[in-house]
């Protein structure tokens, strides 16, 4: 409930500070848009789905089919559980929290249909490169000499791929959704036995709003 309550509080505010931006032009540049939302994330590995959120910047133009931009998003900490081996070579349950999860996204892709001004429903393909930036393990029963380690502190990098619409419902504000997958790998301080990586490749889902600015260029 808490997590649908701060989701909802991101996209009210996302559209309230538009809509004042957009009156004073503090928006200027044409073909930009910004977005806020949520994104679900199947991971597996012993953490299940979990929600996190999102705010993007884009570009587009119209009558150009090319979109491109970035995107920031945040996974709050949660809590996760594996099976792994001991140094004795027996079979051990780990248990533990992560700390918050920021992931920087480069998002390059196109629209499946001419990008004109007066079209409602925008189906797009996209790419993406991956850089989990901060994150890793606030506290667990992991030991550095269990065959999968699951290490303090965790980078990595991916690559992903999917498939999405836009639905406008005037000429700046639409509904976003978007599937895809990403391919991720990850390392850690502690980890030469292997790691236990808190961003392990994943199917996701996100939805949420987009606002747009501009015209032709």
């Amino acid at each position: 409930m808490k997590k649908i309550n701060l989701t909802l509080l991101i996209l009210i505010i996302g559209i309230n500070s538009f809509a004042q931006y957009k009156k004073a032009n503090y928006f200027g540049k044409e073909g930009r848009t910004y977005g806020v939302g949520t994104r679900f994330y199947a991971m597996g590995e012993g953490i299940g789905t979990k929600m996190g959120y999102s705010l993007s910047v884009g570009s587009e133009t119209e009558g150009k089919r090319f979109i491109g931009g970035y995107e920031l998003q945040y996974i709050p900490k949660h809590e996760f559980q594996f099976w792994t081996l001991d140094h004795n070579n027996l079979d051990a349950l780990v248990d533990g929290t992560t700390k918050p999860t920021f992931i920087f996204q480069i998002n390059l892709g196109s629209y499946l249909l001419s990008n004109d001004a007066d079209r409602k429903i925008k189906p797009y393909v996209i790419a993406n490169i991956i850089f989990q930036f901060a994150g890793g393990v606030k506290e667990s029963t992991s030991e550095d000499t269990d065959a999968k380690y699951a290490a303090p502190t965790q980078f990595g990098v991916g690559v992903g791929a999917g498939a999405g619409s836009l639905f406008y419902l005037n000429s700046w504000l639409a509904l976003k959704g978007e599937v895809g997958y990403a391919y991720t790998v990850g390392t850690g301080n502690n980890t030469s036995n292997g790691l236990y990586y808190i961003f392990p490749k994943h199917a996701n889902a996100s939805a949420g709003f987009v606002f747009r600015v501009g015209g032709k260029k």
